[in-house]
């Protein structure tokens, strides 16, 4: 086995057994730490292993300390003394989180990367620098080379640090119902347009940051429904003194319910589409949809479920002739006239 899956599995199961020791009042023998880990890693190690990883946490800055029971069954338990670090947590005394639950926290925090620069980016940053100066350097050191096991790829991160600003005064918009005017310039215009907007959330998609609100100067059929605004198109926001009623019946889940981004439009289309074996477990892997069902039709498979034109088609466009839309009628006309333009502009 490669040394870096070794390793991670080795840090795993210390960080297992950091945790059984945390949510220990008592301390627990070496047999019983031994007896958990294989309880939750389904893993059967040795002992011996049990008795390293203890001492390697020791190592790492962790006050662990035998404890001598008197009881013959279990005559030695090691116990983490979770004072020093519960108290630069709290100082009432009272432990609020567990340690692996910080390092978890701290970890999953590279995930966040499209906040850069917006105030929620800030509060990571000080909850990690806090976090850093409670934990020991030696246990510094193998989280990040625990961290080195996951990479998170997708698009490139954003700094938003140029709208912090706006970003604060969105913010208290929305939390306080107020109505905000913003400078929005769309891509191919030459100067922005004013817009009056009743603001409901900001919504994190493809590293990009966007506005969820209703323009109350739209007066088309749809004006009513929230839409959305890139933050990267708003050039300056104000807020207003006039307050707005919510809907408090408007719910993002149901809102988005037939959406696989944050596309939405009050009609849906029904799709059925043949995926070709050869593609069929990657469609299986990576759905179309979420809520899509998929019936055997051969060596192929069809898929079926309630979606919008804009973002299905596309999907379907990238796996080529391993893919056919069935339905509806007019995406099989569009991917018909697609099909006629690459004939026309790449056939001999």
């Amino acid at each position: 086995m490669p040394n870096s899956l070794e390793r991670g599995r080795q840090l795993r199961r210390v960080f297992h057994v950091l945790d059984i020791l945390d949510r220990s009042h008592y301390g627990r023998s070496i047999t019983e730490i031994h007896e958990e880990v294989k309880e939750l890693t389904a893993i059967d190690v040795s002992r011996k292993t049990i008795d390293r990883d203890v001492k390697l946490l020791r190592d790492w800055g962790f006050s662990i300390e035998p404890v001598d029971t008197g009881d013959p069954k279990r005559a030695c338990v090691w116990k983490l003394d979770k004072e020093g670090l519960g108290s630069k947590l709290n100082p009432h005394g009272t432990q609020l989180f567990s340690i692996v639950e910080l390092l978890a926290l701290s970890a999953a925090s590279r995930l966040l990367f499209p906040l850069g620069g917006t105030p929620l980016w800030e509060g990571i940053q000080s909850f990690q620098k806090k976090l850093r100066s409670i934990l020991p350097e030696t246990t510094q050191e193998e989280l990040e080379r625990e961290l080195g096991l996951w990479v998170v790829r997708g698009p490139a991160a954003k700094d938003y640090g140029d709208k912090k600003g706006a970003i604060s005064t969105i913010n208290r918009c929305i939390y306080e119902n107020r109505q905000l005017r913003i400078a929005y310039k769309k891509p191919l215009e030459d100067e922005p347009r004013w817009r009056l907007l009743e603001p409901y959330a900001i919504l994190v998609f493809e590293n990009s940051l966007y506005l969820l609100a209703i323009d109350t100067e739209d007066d088309s059929s749809d004006g009513q429904s929230p839409k959305h605004f890139k933050l990267d198109r708003i050039e300056q926001v104000e807020q207003t003194d006039d307050r707005f009623q919510p809907d408090t019946a408007f719910d993002p889940d149901s809102f988005y319910g037939h959406s696989i981004g944050i596309y939405h439009d009050p009609d849906t289309l029904h799709f059925r589409i043949r995926v070709h074996q050869r593609v069929a477990a990657w469609a299986c892997e990576a759905p179309f949809h979420p809520q899509q069902t998929i019936t055997p039709d051969g060596d192929d498979v069809i898929l079926e479920f309630d979606g919008y034109f804009n973002e299905i088609v596309p999907m379907v466009l990238k796996l080529g002739k391993f893919a056919e839309v069935l339905e509806p009628a007019q995406a099989r006309e569009h991917m018909a006239q697609v099909g006629k333009f690459y004939q026309e502009h790449y056939g001999e």
